[in-house]
């Protein structure tokens, strides 16, 4: 797994990175489980798994969970982008005419 410094900021490796240091802090204050599950609105459980787990592991379970449909439209879209056309609803029009069945 690359450093955590090396990642991409996406919307879940944001959420793991703050979750798994946020958990790390309360745990090496003393709260309880309890205590931090109800603080950070999560269930015990999920903040057990947080506080046990590698923060490489977290992460690689998230991005496992993710169904990303777009993934095969990458290079297409990567190559668009490349000449100019950066216009979000006409990428997403020439994708759909080539298959993606994702929403906008």
């Amino acid at each position: 797994m690359p450093a955590q410094e090396a990642l991409p900021p996406t919307l879940i490796v944001d959420r793991v990175v703050w979750r798994h240091e946020e958990i790390d802090r309360m745990v090496d204050v003393g709260y309880p489980l309890s205590e931090i599950a109800r603080r950070l609105g999560l269930d015990r459980k999920t903040v057990r798994r947080y506080r046990d787990t590698s923060f490489n592991v977290l992460l690689a379970s998230a991005r496992d969970r993710r169904n990303v449909p777009l993934d095969r439209f990458k290079p297409y879209l990567q190559a668009e982008f490349a000449v100019g056309i950066t216009v979000a609803t006409e990428l997403y029009q020439q994708i759909r005419e080539r298959g993606f069945r994702g929403g906008y």
